[in-house]
């Protein structure tokens, strides 16, 4: 979604004043997407317990080696 709205707010406001805002759009788009992925991992919490477990279970860690 921060990807996507980037790229309309480049196209509407910031390539029409040129220069360096002129630029391709999908690199200021990477880079609002991977802060807002970066943001909403670290405003939410880690996994239950037992999802923690199901999850080494299928990859084959055991919990007591973590």
């Amino acid at each position: 979604v921060g990807g996507g709205v980037m790229i309309f707010v480049r196209t509407v406001r910031l390539a029409p004043m040129g220069g360096i805002c002129a630029i391709y759009e999908l690199l200021p788009a990477f880079i609002i997407a991977l802060i807002v992925n970066v943001a909403v991992s670290k405003a939410t919490g880690e996994p239950e317990k037992e999802v923690q477990e199901i999850f080494d279970e299928v990859h084959g860690r055991a919990s007591a080696s973590l």
